[in-house]
């Protein structure tokens, strides 16, 4: 008898997985947040204010006569800024590919909004694949024409491609939400875009601001790590990404498909509001998700047999 599969929902606003069958599913960036340390806003800032009291400092300039609270503020509006510049740019594309994108119901149901669609449901034929003339009509080739391109390609090649797909894993209760996935036969390859403002780095560190808050291309490494058990990594905004879209990689090839590579587009402007997009090359680390999944969910049995006792 043929094991049934689960039925995947997503809400959104708690950026929450749930099936139909009871489970609880962590997702693959919220994996990946429990292995670096997030920056501590607070304890930095002190930090700041302090050197804006010391006029012995290289910086005291920069922080000179500014508290931990006004430079937290400062701080706070330039990531606002860059918030909503990045989920304009990350809602245009995401809508442009939805809308070109042929949803079918569900025999027999409607279509449930917080459903999230599966492999399943593209082997079943109830997730449609993207249109690609609509696309090419939809005005993305023009501002962004080298994801234009590499779609464009990659459809020439027999490639179809679906928006927003689900992956999971119902062993160790993982999910996440593919932007673009192009698919022939049984192999695959995964399109993604983000939207930071800072050049992708693979090392730890941060790009230096001057004194108006501006990212200069001076970078200081911190040669921070990632924790156990992926200590050998560096703690880098490329190696987040590299992590979670292998990860969605991984997830996809329980289900018996083969990952070609991965491709990120970085979309973001500079301090004079010129929009650029780099083709960022990934790494292969599948095999370091699959370690870091293990170790997620080995450590939440774990922590769910010691409330047992307390």
């Amino acid at each position: 008898m043929l094991k049934q599969s689960p039925i995947i929902y997503f809400d959104e606003r708690l950026h929450k997985y749930t099936d139909n069958m009871g489970n609880t599913y962590t997702s693959t960036t919220t994996v990946i947040s429990k292995y670096y340390d997030e920056f501590e806003t607070d304890k930095v800032a002190q930090a700041c204010e302090r050197i804006g009291r010391n006029p012995t400092h290289p910086k005291y300039v920069k922080y000179k006569g500014r508290t931990a609270e006004e430079i937290k503020l400062s701080w706070k509006v330039i990531k606002d800024v860059s918030l909503v510049n990045g989920n304009k740019k990350h809602d245009y594309l995401e809508d442009t590919v939805k809308r070109a994108t042929k949803y079918r119901t569900i025999e027999g149901t409607d279509l449930i909004q917080d459903r999230l669609f599966t492999i399943e449901d593209i082997e079943n034929n109830t997730f449609g694949e993207l249109e690609i003339e609509w696309f090419v009509s939809s005005g993305i080739s023009f501002r962004y024409p080298s994801i234009y391109q590499t779609i464009l390609t990659l459809h020439l090649a027999g490639y179809k491609f679906y928006a927003e797909l689900g992956v999971y894993n119902v062993e160790l209760l993982i999910s996440g939400k593919i932007d673009l996935v192009a698919i022939k036969d049984k192999e695959f390859i995964i399109i993604d875009w983000k939207t930071n403002k800072d050049d992708i780095q693979f090392e730890s560190g941060y790009f230096e601001k001057d004194i108006e808050g501006r990212t200069t291309t001076i970078f200081i490494p911190t040669n921070k790590h990632m924790h156990y058990p992926l200590h050998f990594l560096a703690d880098s905004t490329g190696v987040h990404y590299n992590l979670q879209v292998s990860g969605y990689a991984w997830l996809l090839e329980q289900f018996g498909y083969i990952n070609l590579g991965n491709i990120i587009y970085q979309i973001r402007e500079n301090d004079n509001e010129v929009e650029k997009v780099d083709k960022i090359k990934l790494f292969d680390y599948k095999a370091q998700s699959e370690l870091m999944f293990r170790h997620h969910f080995a450590s939440r049995s774990l922590k769910k047999q010691l409330n047992l006792f307390m």
